[in-house]
């Protein structure tokens, strides 16, 4: 068994932790967009995922990001590919899980 595969092959977290991604660079019209969702995002984590997308571009490395972030470096990975994939709606919530409210949503709002 040579070295490397038995680096990747006995310790695959020691390798992926030393790895690094970025997002690619960002077009003029991307980034005034993920600032805007950034500034005036209508959810938190939707801010929160923009502005991990912008500091990834900015150089940020993913450990540095889940640190800031609080979250794991597969999280920051999956709003990384999110964007990637499908741009601001791969930064969006999609639909939960779970049991629907029983209180409909207009008495909800009162």
């Amino acid at each position: 068994m040579d070295q490397a595969f038995a680096m990747i092959y006995l310790f695959p977290q020691k390798i992926m932790a030393n790895r690094k991604r970025f997002i690619r660079v960002l077009s003029g019209a991307e980034r005034a967009e993920l600032e805007k969702a950034f500034k005036h995002g209508a959810k938190h984590r939707e801010r929160q995922r923009a502005q991990a997308v912008l500091l990834s571009a900015s150089g940020h490395d993913m450990n540095s990001l889940a640190a800031r972030f609080g979250v794991n470096r597969d999280t920051i990975n999956r709003w990384l590919g999110g964007w990637e994939r499908h741009g601001l709606g791969g930064l969006r919530e999609g639909p939960h899980l779970g049991r629907p409210p029983k209180i409909p949503r207009a008495a909800q709002k009162k």
